[in-house]
């Protein structure tokens, strides 16, 4: 008896309607998602908190964060059969984990020819484990999502198992939207001669040589993305027959959430589907361990410098000079620092005392603090963001991909200094002491998060509202550009223009043949007496 009861029950709770307004969302990340997953976690705790439901789809990672706890969230985690060794930067096992290339990032990382051509190689091995598991595919239609979430960056079998499943898919882009597939997303028009392409550090105003260099670099990014949708499109075909092709899904997407803010990109026009929603993860900072707030209080008026270079920054693989160089740097310096650092330190490296190192650090939180000076970063654009929101000038040392442009963005605005990976001690010791010294850096960063943050909706609530009038106008069909879907040729109407040529081409000649004809034309008549 009691056991029917509680069958009885559960099957009444299983059935017992949503809240009022509620909707499903499936968030896909690709092959890699790094620290593009910390936008997405967020956005996705913040919707199950406003009662929807969420289906957390992800791959097996170098880093592997802990599943989302909420009971509105599901996790699903897949992984790449590697068995035989053969997807490049993925462990060599039957559940193998992306690991992202840091010798050759560190090496190469800010050339663009540097590009490792083989990480092409992931994305048929990303799309065949996501799309060929039919049993998958059964289960997330059962589920009858409203929204996909689409973390873009190498994910167009993400967008193709949307489509699969009938969902409409609104995409996030976590880097500059001037490369990779955000150039190819509902209509978003990237002109070469007033946007900086990916990797060329230039400003949005250009001077003759550099927009023709700015246009080799785009067209590089159009030859290197089209060869990716080759390889994309060959497996969404094998196991989504009839599916439309990357270009065509990009295009046609509902939305574009792109990890950005005026106050620290460059201005530039976007159709009304694309939303800035740069500083998502930002918030106020939270009281530290009892260990470092001690720490940081017992700097005293000279305070605190922060370095954290994100997951590039493992001591097992950096360059053991440089570690050497910022140690010795950060010794001369009267404040004291802070170091994020992954990994174990060569023991011939001798840590100073007004150096504090840890495994791990809440960003924000040591961002936020009131001693916190300066944010010694490898500015990847959520940490530059934070640095901004929070009102912290920074020193930058980029290491590779976006993060030249990133940094680029703060030298600009008189945020930041920049280093290079190979800059000497001394180098470190100047850039540090300069945006110390120098009062001007610390205003204008007080001046910019003044204006970050001057806004009539948070970047948070508006991914929100954004995702959620998306599902409930069943796509937002009436955001969608009709230029997104013109060629090149059509957009800029070379068509036509080419055909008012051959018109004028055909009077022209009509005109040349019919003259000599009749003769050329008389200025002057005589008219002299005939006898």
């Amino acid at each position: 008896m009691w056991k029917l009861v509680a069958v009885l029950a559960c099957a009444v709770l299983s059935t017992a309607p949503r809240p009022i307004g509620a909707f499903n969302f499936l968030v896909l990340h690709p092959l890699h998602s790094g620290s593009h997953e910390v936008q997405l976690r967020h956005l996705s705790q913040q919707l199950a908190l406003r009662g929807h439901r969420v289906t957390y789809l992800k791959f097996k990672n170098f880093v592997q964060l802990p599943p989302l706890e909420h009971e509105n969230i599901t996790s699903i985690t897949l992984a790449v059969d590697n068995s035989d060794g053969h997807v490049p930067f993925v462990t060599p096992e039957k559940e193998g984990r992306f690991m992202l290339p840091l010798d050759v990032m560190w090496r190469d990382g800010l050339s663009p020819w540097g590009v490792p051509l083989d990480a092409f190689w992931t994305v048929p091995a990303h799309c065949d484990t996501l799309l060929r598991d039919v049993r998958l595919r059964r289960r997330l239609r059962q589920v009858g999502f409203h929204v996909a979430l689409v973390d873009l960056l190498s994910n167009e079998c993400g967008l193709a198992l949307a489509h699969a499943l009938g969902v409409p898919a609104v995409a996030y882009w976590a880097l500059p939207a001037t490369g990779g597939e955000a150039t190819f997303s509902a209509g978003l028009s990237s002109p070469s001669g007033a946007v900086p392409a990916f990797m060329s550090t230039y400003s949005d105003a250009m001077n003759v040589l550099q927009r023709g260099v700015n246009l080799f670099y785009a067209a590089m990014n159009q030859l290197l993305m089209r060869f990716q949708f080759f390889l994309a499109d060959r497996s969404i075909q094998r196991h989504l027959p009839g599916s439309p092709d990357s270009q065509q899904l990009l295009a046609n997407l509902s939305g574009l959430l792109e990890n950005s803010d005026f106050s620290v990109d460059y201005p530039r026009e976007y159709p009304p589907n694309v939303v800035n929603v740069g500083c998502m993860q930002c918030r106020e900072p939270y009281p530290l361990p009892q260990e470092l707030e001690e720490f940081m209080r017992g700097s005293g008026e000279a305070g605190v410098v922060l370095f954290s270079m994100g997951a590039t920054f493992d001591a097992s693989i950096a360059p053991p000079e440089l570690l050497q160089k910022l140690l010795l740097a950060f010794s001369r310096l009267r404040q004291r620092v802070v170091m994020k650092i992954s990994g174990v330190l060569p023991k011939t490296l001798a840590v100073p005392s007004n150096v504090r190192i840890e495994r791990w650090l809440p960003q924000q939180d040591v961002l936020g603090h009131p001693k916190t000076r300066v944010f010694f970063t490898h500015c990847g654009l959520h940490g530059a963001m934070e640095t901004v929101w929070h009102g912290v000038p920074a020193v930058a040392m980029p290491v590779y991909g976006d993060q030249l442009d990133v940094s680029s963005l703060l030298v600009r605005r008189g945020l930041a200094v920049r280093l290079y990976k190979e800059s000497s001690a001394q180098q470190i010791l100047h850039a540090v002491t300069t945006v110390l010294d120098d009062p001007s850096f610390a205003r204008r960063a007080a001046e910019a998060k003044r204006v970050m943050r001057d806004q009539l909706t948070s970047p948070l609530e508006r991914a929100i509202w954004f995702v959620e009038h998306v599902a409930r106008t069943g796509g937002a069909p009436h955001l969608k550009l009709a230029s997104r879907t013109l060629s090149v040729v059509q957009k800029h109407n070379l068509d036509v223009m080419a055909a008012a040529a051959a018109l004028l081409a055909v009077l022209v000649s009509v005109g040349l043949r019919w003259r000599p004809a009749v003769g050329p034309p008389r200025l002057f008549h005589s008219h002299r007496k005939t006898s």
